[in-house]
């Protein structure tokens, strides 16, 4: 249904097997359930096709690599300063975030 009513951009009906094939791969570790409440997300927000991976992050975000705002990160840090309170996820944050930092500082020493 999707092959037919969203965009594919360039992709033709022949090439519709290996599409299947491929999402069958990728999606085979989760339910039925979830890949089908996935699209529906989707179709929500997009008029295109989705790939796999759009459809993974949907059912399980913690897959995709975290985005690091440097804003967010200043801003926890100021709200600790000031003794506001701060949930233990956003505390989570900026541990993981000066975490990410130093690796990526030691991936450009190599």
């Amino acid at each position: 249904m999707c092959f037919d009513s969203l965009k594919v951009y360039g992709k033709t009906y022949e090439q519709m097997g290996s599409l299947t094939k491929m999402f069958k791969m990728m999606l085979r570790p989760y339910n039925m359930e979830e890949i089908e409440g996935a699209f529906v997300r989707h179709l929500t927000v997009s008029n295109e096709m989705p790939t796999p991976k759009d459809i993974i992050a949907i059912i399980d975000p913690s897959t995709q690599p975290k985005k690091w705002s440097h804003d967010a990160f200043r801003d926890i840090k100021r709200r600790i300063r000031e003794n506001q309170f701060v949930p233990d996820d956003e505390i989570k944050y900026c541990d993981d975030y000066i975490k990410a930092q130093l690796n990526e500082g030691e991936n450009e020493n190599r």
